[in-house]
């Protein structure tokens, strides 16, 4: 049985209604923000990591080793000259070795990074270490 006398919602329980709503997207609003970014600064280190690794790689390629080398003075740490590699906002990622450039462009593509930990991208140097091997570090 209906009621002869259902008259819907009164303005005081709309706007009751219309208060909680704000002030929950008022709570949630800012934690979903700061979610969103948290996990835009996971997805640029990410993008870093395999950066570094795709130079890893790189690196393994006898052609890339030595253009890298010629730039750096192998066993010597003091003179080695260190390889930047640029990952952009936007853009490419570049090297400043044109072997490396062309291997990690083929790899990667356009990989640009989205967070504001990172306002102007950020670059990895790479050095020779006395043993051989390469010392990554990198700067946002």
């Amino acid at each position: 049985m209906k009621k002869a006398n259902n008259q819907g919602f009164s303005l005081v329980e709309l706007i009751i209604v219309i208060a909680i709503m704000a002030v929950l997207i008022g709570v949630l609003a800012p934690q979903f923000i700061r979610y969103v970014e948290r996990s835009r600064v996971q997805k640029d280190d990410s993008a870093i990591e395999e950066v570094q690794n795709a130079c890893e790689v790189a690196l393994a390629t006898e052609a890339v080793y030595q253009a890298v080398t010629a730039v750096t003075v192998p066993g010597d740490v003091t003179a080695a000259a260190t390889v930047t590699v640029t990952i952009p906002r936007t853009g490419p990622v570049t090297a400043t070795v044109t072997a490396l450039q062309t291997e990690l462009q083929a790899t990667l593509g356009n990989m640009a990074l989205t967070s504001q930990d990172y306002p102007t991208g950020a670059t990895i140097a790479i050095t020779e270490t006395t043993t051989g091997t390469f010392n990554y570090v990198v700067t946002p």
